[in-house]
């Protein structure tokens, strides 16, 4: 589902970067079954949680980084940010890709639309 993986140390707090999915199929369908992990690592950018949106969109396109690593005040992590978590957030709107499973997309793009309207206090009519 995912398409960048976290890998860490002893300890989950510990991230020390990520995978691509892509490179771990990869990895075993040329039959590199035992591979470590750390020579499909990248290196993962690391954010306060307290960063402004604005500042982390401007990092991660600055570091060409798709996802960062984001910490608590005591150094803990607090979670993992995506570019296109960012942006989704920036603009309002949820982004469709070719990994998100959706049956009937005009149903689904109304049914957003309304959830967008019921949000911004827009009188929206319930059949349509």
């Amino acid at each position: 589902q995912f398409s960048r993986v976290p890998i860490y140390g002893e300890q989950p707090d510990d991230v020390t970067g990520f995978v691509l999915k892509d490179d771990l199929l990869l990895a075993k369908a040329e039959g590199h079954f035992e591979m470590p992990l750390s020579q499909l690592r990248r290196e993962i950018v690391t954010v306060s949680e307290t960063a402004p949106l604005s500042k982390l969109f401007d990092h991660l396109i600055d570091q060409r980084a798709h996802i960062c690593h984001v910490v608590d005040e005591y150094g803990g992590t607090a979670g993992l940010v995506t570019l296109e978590d960012l942006v989704e957030t920036l603009l309002g709107l949820e982004i469709i890709d070719e990994a998100d499973r959706a049956d009937d997309m005009q149903a689904l793009a109304r049914k957003r639309w309304k959830e967008r309207a019921k949000k911004l206090g827009l009188a929206i009519d319930e059949e349509g």
